[in-house]
């Protein structure tokens, strides 16, 4: 398996002094095998 970058906004502000979620939005499909036949995480999940 090959590690990767996922690029998503993130749609809660991060605040460093606070415990809490962060949640963020993938903007491109993630997809399990090279061929891209397979997606792993659709985009806007």
């Amino acid at each position: 398996m090959q590690a990767g970058l996922l690029f998503m906004p993130l749609i809660t502000v991060i605040r460093f002094n606070l415990p809490g979620q962060i949640n963020a939005q993938v903007t491109k499909a993630v997809y399990e095998s090279p061929a891209g036949r397979d997606p792993l995480i659709p985009q806007g999940a």
